[in-house]
């Protein structure tokens, strides 16, 4: 379980043949999760 920290963006390049963007880097919204540290049962 974990909750909504932040937005930030992210600048990635874009590798999908017959896209308007291929090859290029595109800049897109990210959100950030905060969740609290796992403890591994079992």
């Amino acid at each position: 379980m974990g909750y909504k920290a932040g937005m930030t963006t992210i600048v990635r390049d874009l590798d999908r043949p017959g896209a308007k963007a291929h090859k290029k880097e595109v800049v897109e919204a990210v959100s950030i999760i905060d969740t609290p540290p796992m403890v591994v049962v079992g």
